[in-house]
């Protein structure tokens, strides 16, 4: 996965952004991993990375973070008017399960890739020129009055 992103990293431009989804290694959701039999099904013989892992490995290449979320709290639950009471309790864990890294199943990462501004080399050979024209006083000229 670093890979991925080192190589992200050389072919977007200044600017460009990137956008992450993973499965967070945490969640309730992936108990069932823990399991004897389950090491050996999909999706859960998955390597997850978390989310910090993966804004620690941007941060390295230089991609401010613009937008990082949990999401997919609660699999159950909907807006049906007899589920009216349950709905308003899941929008209220879910507000609260934005601050806990382990209650949602999976995350997204917004960034954008930051380079610092460079001198190209053509405008340093215009710099050169320019400041080469400027004429220096020698040492003879500024001590002409003074007594020797």
């Amino acid at each position: 996965p670093h890979q991925v992103l080192r190589e992200v990293n050389r072919v977007l431009k200044p600017e460009g952004i990137i956008m992450l989804t993973g499965f967070n290694p945490w969640a309730f959701w992936h108990i069932p991993r823990f399991l004897p039999n389950a090491k050996k099904r999909m999706p859960w013989k998955g390597h997850f990375i978390s989310r910090y892992r993966v804004i620690d490995w941007l941060k390295l290449l230089n991609f401010d973070i613009e937008k990082k979320r949990g999401f997919c709290f609660f699999p159950f639950g909907g807006s049906s008017k007899k589920n009216a009471s349950n709905s308003k309790i899941l929008a209220c864990l879910n507000r609260v399960g934005r601050y806990l890294p382990f209650l949602p199943a999976a995350y997204y990462i917004v960034g954008v890739k930051r380079v610092s501004g460079s001198t190209s080399v053509f405008n340093l050979f215009g710099l050169l020129s320019i400041t080469h024209k400027v004429p220096i006083a020698s040492p003879s000229e500024v001590f002409k009055g003074a007594p020797a």
